[in-house]
């Protein structure tokens, strides 16, 4: 489940350089942001570089707006219910 994520991609710098960001706002409105420069010669290097730089932000974004999960093995098996 994601909680209000928001991208966003833009130059900066003389050279060339990408920032791709997204921000997340989690239920009780804490706000987490994360970051990634990435210079196009890089890009042009490994094709696949900005796709993958998406995806792993993605996959974090999406671990931490996922629920709690029980903290203790009684928890796990339904023991604190």
């Amino acid at each position: 489940m994601n909680h209000n994520q928001s991208w966003y991609c833009r130059d900066f710098g003389e050279d060339g350089w990408v920032f791709v960001g997204v921000d997340l706002v989690l239920p009780d409105g804490a706000l987490i942001g994360m970051r990634r420069a990435i210079h196009p010669f890089n890009v042009d290097q490994d094709p696949v570089l900005l796709a993958n730089t998406v995806a792993e932000m993605s996959e974090i974004m999406g671990r931490l707006s996922a629920p709690p999960h029980p903290t203790s093995r009684a928890c796990a098996f339904g023991g604190d219910q």
